[in-house]
């Protein structure tokens, strides 16, 4: 096996075999118990190397490698008995002095081995038992570990689900004073139209009211003059009545030219006296029409005029505060038009409004 790390391998050749097998067992989940148990001790250690140098590990390894393919483990060349002999020499214990060699009776000399191995059986038994202790401890400590970062998890989860909750509630807060707020604009909108529409209503009355008190006098004024006329038509025809009695005499002798001479005088007395009445008629219409026609302007001024002032006063309220004093230099000038264009845009103010906002300002 080209390039060994002689101190990783070094380290597991001291390990014992039950050592190797426990530690092969917790690594990889490839090889079974049985599989295992029939590999040798070179092949033990050939396995152990391949995981812990996959790992970069020199300590036993306690969690799966992953990846583990039994196919990718070169084998050591050599014999078991060689792999051994470190281990077994460390654990047989080096005398201080030579002793002399005292021949023993072979019952005593087969108890004693007997004690010998159970020493190492046990010896072995609380190593495992030992590891397995360890194993327990680092499980608890990692299980405790993990405990202490969920519940570390479960405070900044609950912190930021009340953080959330008091932003959400504060935003609710602030939507809520907005909607008020927007409310009461829209109530004092509401009560300035309202009373725009009063005093229009108020001005169409007084106007309707001037309107029929023209008409009263103007058909007053009609109905006196025809009955001047009338009258004078009566007192005409009674003079011509009386003056015709008078002339009875010349006019029965001339009754013919009389009667055709009273004929045309009564047809252009009837004539003139439609002429007057159509002129009259004529005139009462003319005065009828301009009348309402006044009024009809009248009215439309007024509407005008009050919508224009409501459209003027929500531009003064939209545009408060956004708009100062024009300086006095020409760069400023410029400017400040250029500004004053972007901000009447942005905020959508009709043209006819623009001048009225801008004579306030030069005020």
């Amino acid at each position: 096996m080209s390039s060994v790390d002689e101190t990783l391998r070094s380290a597991i050749v001291k390990c014992s075999t039950a050592r190797l097998v426990l530690e092969l067992k917790r690594a990889q989940n490839v090889l079974d118990e049985d599989q295992i148990a029939d590999l040798s001790r070179l092949e033990l250690i050939s396995c152990v190397y391949h995981l812990r140098q996959s790992v970069g590990k020199y300590t036993p390894l306690q969690d799966v490698v992953s990846n583990f393919k039994i196919g990718e483990v070169k084998m050591f060349q050599g014999r078991d008995t060689d792999m051994e002999e470190a281990a077994a020499t460390r654990a047989q214990p080096t005398p201080s002095k030579s002793l002399p060699s005292i021949p023993l009776d072979p019952n005593i000399a087969s108890l004693l081995s007997s004690l010998a191995n159970m020493q190492k059986e046990a010896a072995e038994e609380r190593r495992l038992a030992k590891e397995a202790a360890d194993k327990k401890d680092a499980d608890a400590a990692e299980e405790r570990r993990l405990a202490k970062e969920a519940a570390a998890e479960e405070r900044r989860l609950a912190k930021e689900a009340a953080d959330k909750k008091d932003a959400d509630a504060a935003e609710e807060r602030r939507l809520a004073k907005e909607a008020v707020a927007e409310e009461r604009r829209l109530a004092l909108e509401a009560f300035a139209i309202k009373e725009a529409d009063e005093r229009v209503r108020l001005e169409k009355r007084e106007a309707d009211e001037r309107i029929r008190k023209e008409k009263r006098e103007d058909a007053e004024r009609i109905r006196l003059e025809k009955k001047e006329l009338a009258e004078r038509i009566r007192l005409e025809k009674k003079e011509a009545d009386d003056k015709t009695e008078r002339l009875a005499e010349r006019i029965r002798q001339e009754k013919v030219i009389a009667d055709r001479m009273d004929e045309e005088k009564a047809q252009r007395a009837l004539d003139r006296t439609a002429y007057e009445t159509f002129q009259i008629n004529k005139q009462t219409e003319e005065r009828t029409f301009a009348a309402a026609e006044k009024l009809a302007q009248e009215t439309r001024r007024i509407a005008e005029a009050a919508r224009f002032e409501t459209r003027l006063e929500k531009a003064f309220k939209t545009l408060r505060g956004q708009i100062h004093r024009m300086p006095h230099d020409s760069i400023g000038i410029i400017m400040y038009l250029k500004f004053l264009e972007d901000t009447f845009n942005l905020y959508q103010i009709d043209d006819d409004l623009r001048s009225s906002i801008l004579a306030q300002k030069f005020e």
